[in-house]
């Protein structure tokens, strides 16, 4: 039994961190970029070991 509830309670702190994390990201995208704020950028300078250009 207290092993199911270490389970569930992990799945529900995951849960709630990653609705943190999201939230925090689209927030940032969307009200804060100008004031402060930061975004995420991704680049790829190759793709499977095939160079750019």
């Amino acid at each position: 039994m207290k092993r199911e509830k270490e389970i569930i309670l992990g799945a529900i702190v995951f849960i709630g961190i990653s609705v943190l994390v999201a939230g925090a990201t689209w927030l940032s995208e969307n009200y804060w970029g100008p004031a402060g704020g930061y975004k995420i950028y991704a680049s790829f300078e190759s793709v499977m070991g095939l160079k750019k250009g």
